[in-house]
């Protein structure tokens, strides 16, 4: 009898198992790029190969296939839009992306599968006993490319003034931190190295030659002549002027211009260029504080120069900027918008800014009907303060006006810019056009053969050429053009070329600019620019004003481009009346000078206490004229009037009315003075008196304020080296200019009316002010007018004036 020893036991050892090996691992491979979410980007593919072997016995029945399988990480990857192959020896990848695709890392993943056969599907061949097996890891590289993240602007400069062009670039890929990127900078064309750039234009009468001239006043019949070519004009609208201020509001910002560059067809043409005018800024004060309108010779704010800004609580509007326009044979052909101007700032609100305020169709050169221009429209009044609107064109309507500010709510809103427009036959635009930040300009260029022959030697001053910023100035007036390549090593699109833009240089010189600091009792002025050649320009007292300590407590101001001759109107202020009598006029003057560039002037007095304004050079009292006399209830008591400059006080009338001040000679003002009676000093300096009862006092040659004085400078000299404005407790006024000064705040003695006596009459206040009136029968006396000699004094008289004190001021042409 047979005995089973041993049970039959099925096992799961594969006594016969293969061993996975790979033959060919994948490596890394690279491409170019292309950014994100565009197409054309490289292709790449990983290899990898694996094979089995019966591990130590060559003689087994192997019998499988191996079965493959790609990853990322611990992902599997799936075939897509841009990956074939996960399940392949082979994967591929195509529209490389940088950075997405750069370093990324694969790895191929295989598996034996055992054969299998008979009807009971029997493996003929085990698992292999090292699977799954996983190959090295494959980099796909993808090289950076070079972004311009901003591209160059077009810029404007005066001459011999520094001017910077900018470039903003980086690579797609900030993995590549080795070699960096590099520069260069091309001017008019061609390559440039820190240097001066000595260019010689000709123009002759024999020859054909280049004829190019830019132009920042209206100019008439240019005559381009029939063999002309390669004509190329450019036209900038003006930018709006700024708001003015209040305590706590900052007036908005104006809006630029609008400009562009344009070609047209080549032969004879009749030009004319109307420029046009930026916007005055506004100022503080309720009577005169928007900003006059930019103006253009050529029509006029009827036609397409700016609206004004309106007053407001205290910040005015800004006027909105003319637009400038072209003609050929007297046919409007192009017009470049004006800018809207600024919000005037309201009590703690600042006002709007015309950079944030959409400019509607100015942005463009929508075709239109040309010949009709549009002029800006009006900011809103009372207690609104919105600026004018910019001026326009093209059969639209200039910007509309700024909306009204609120005190303690809200500031004055900005006017829109105007519209632009080009006739399409006549001009064809060359690039995107771009934002002009002052006057409007013009500039004609072309070949051909001129009837002069004129040689100009133009020397541009580049530096930075080889950086991101290019630094440049020149002395001739004219446009250049300016274009970057920018470099590096790694990237594939290497190099890449800026957009090309426009460096313009003009001249100041046909221009008036004035600016003026309205000053008061803070370290804050609000500053205005004011180009006289838009019109006169008024300072007034404020309606804010309630003391002599209101927000402006002077007006300094000066020319910061040249010696410039100016004419100005002195109104002294009208007298208070009384029950049934007239208080009497104000003194009047015009006088003439020549105000000396980036020097102080001064205009003082121009507030409720005193209503005399008194006009400094430095520390020096150019010229005053008298305030009116108050009258008194008594019969027949009206003021006298005051004087203008050279001219005496009337004496008051009535029984026992006050005397005039008495006139001072040119020149023979002393250097120590009195208080009249109206005005209790709190300091009185050594040499100087103050006196009681019904008289009037004298001023002096010079301020001598109170910081200066602790200081030990001198009434009348100057302060050493270009300066701020102090106030009187030696505050600096952070935002004045640094120019030349002398005036000297808190001690003037401006405050030389004399008190009635039992009665309402008081005198006025000048050079020498009027002696008030005794009881209620007496008229208080009109004060002084003077001048030191250095003014021509056009036009003076007694009275004159019949509201309050001011002083207009206009260019001389």
């Amino acid at each position: 009898m047979a005995i089973n020893i041993f049970d039959d036991k099925q096992i799961d050892l594969d006594l016969n198992a293969p061993t996975l090996s790979f033959t060919t691992n994948p490596t890394g491979v690279g491409s170019t790029g292309v950014g994100v979410g565009s197409e054309g980007g490289g292709t790449v593919s990983l290899t990898g190969i694996a094979t089995y072997t019966a591990e130590g016995n060559s003689g087994a029945d192997l019998d499988g296939t191996i079965s493959y399988q790609w990853y990322e990480g611990t992902t599997a990857v799936e075939n897509g839009t841009y990956i074939t192959g996960a399940a392949t020896t082979t994967l591929t990848l195509t529209n490389l992306i940088t950075p997405t695709d750069n370093d990324r890392e694969f790895y191929l993943q295989a598996d034996f599968v055992p054969g299998y056969t008979g009807t009971n599907a029997t493996y003929l061949t085990g698992n292999a006993y090292n699977e799954p097996l996983n190959s090295g890891v494959g980099t796909v590289s993808v090289d950076p490319l070079i972004e311009i993240v901003a591209q160059p602007a077009s810029v404007t400069a005066l001459l011999n003034a520094d001017a910077t062009i900018s470039i903003n670039a980086d690579l797609t890929d900030s993995a590549y931190i080795g070699a960096g990127l590099t520069y260069q900078w091309s001017l008019n064309g061609n390559v440039v190295t820190d240097e001066t750039v000595t260019t010689t234009t000709t123009t002759s009468s024999t020859v054909s030659g280049t004829v190019e001239n830019t132009y920042t006043s209206t100019t008439n019949n240019i005559s381009v002549p029939s063999t002309a070519t390669g004509i190329e004009v450019v036209l900038a609208g003006a930018a709006g002027g700024n708001g003015g201020s209040d305590a706590g509001g900052p007036g908005g910002r104006g809006a630029q211009g609008r400009a562009g560059r344009f070609t047209m067809p080549d032969g004879a043409k009749d030009l004319d260029f109307y420029i046009g005018k930026r916007g005055n800024g506004g100022s503080s004060g309720g009577q005169s504080a928007g900003g006059s309108a930019g103006s253009n010779p050529g029509s006029g704010d009827g036609g397409n120069g700016g609206g004004a800004g309106q007053n407001g609580w205290s910040g005015g509007g800004g006027g909105g900027g003319s637009a400038s326009y072209l003609t050929n044979n007297g046919s409007t052909i192009l017009v470049s918008a004006g800018g809207g101007g600024g919000g005037g700032g309201s009590h703690n609100r600042g006002g709007d800014s015309g950079y944030n305020r959409n400019p509607g169709v100015g942005l463009g050169y929508g075709q239109g009907s040309v010949g009709s221009l549009s002029g800006g429209g009006t900011g809103t009044t009372k207690n609104g303060d919105g600026g004018g609107g910019g001026g326009g064109g093209g059969g639209a309507p200039g910007g509309s006006g700024g909306g009204s500010g609120q005190d303690n709510s809200v500031g004055g809103y900005a006017g829109s810019g105007g519209a632009s427009a080009k006739n399409d036959s006549e001009v064809t635009l060359s690039g995107s056009g771009w934002l002009h930040d002052s006057d409007g300009y013009g500039y004609l260029k072309y070949t051909g053969t001129t009837s002069t022959e004129v040689s100009t030697t133009r020397n541009t001053v580049v530096s930075g050429t080889t950086s991101n910023t290019l630094t440049i100035r020149t002395d001739v007036v004219g446009v250049q053009t300016a274009q970057c390549t920018v470099y590096h090593p790694d990237a594939t699109n290497s190099p890449v070329i800026s957009d090309e833009v426009t460096f313009v240089a003009v001249s100041s010189a046909a221009e008036n600019n004035l600016t003026v600091e309205a000053i008061g009792v803070t370290d804050t002025a609000t500053i205005s620019s004011i180009n006289l050649n838009n019109g006169e320009y008024t300072f007034e007292i404020e309606s804010t004003d309630v003391d002599q300590n209101g927000i402006n407590q002077f007006y300094s101001f000066y020319s910061p481009d040249k010696d410039m001759e100016v004419e100005l109107d002195l109104y002294g202020g009208k007298g208070a009346d009384s029950t049934g009598q007239v208080g009497g006029e104000g003194g009047y003057s015009r006088i003439r000078f020549t105000m000396t560039q980036n020097t102080e002037y001064v205009i003082a007095g121009l507030l409720s206490s005193i209503k005399a304004p008194f006009l400094y050079r430095k520390g020096t009292l150019m010229a005053c004229v008298g305030q009116g006399g108050d009258a008194s209830t008594g019969s027949n008591a009206n003021g006298g009037f005051g004087g203008g400059v050279d001219v005496g006080g009337e004496n008051g009338q009535g029984g026992s009315s006050g005397s005039g001040g008495s006139v001072v000679l040119s020149g023979n003002l002393s250097g120590n003075g009195s208080f009249g009676s109206t005005y209790s000093a709190p300091t009185v300096y050594p040499g100087d008196s103050q006196n009681s009862g019904i008289l009037g006092g004298q001023t002096i040659a010079c301020t001598k304020g109170v910081y200066w004085a602790q200081q030990g400078v001198g009434a009348c000299t100057d302060i050493t080296g270009s300066t701020q404005f102090r106030i009187s407790d030696g505050t600096i006024v952070t935002n004045t200019g640094s120019i030349t000064r002398g005036f000297k705040a808190g001690y003037n003695i401006m405050q030389t009316a004399g008190s009635s006596a039992g009665g309402d009459g008081d005198g006025g206040n000048g050079a020498s002010g009027g002696n008030g009136g005794v009881g209620n029968n007496g008229g208080g006396g009109g004060g002084s007018g003077y001048q030191d000699g250095s003014v021509t004094v056009v036009d003076t008289k007694l009275g004159g004036s019949s509201g309050n004190a001011k002083v207009v001021l206009r260019v001389v042409t």
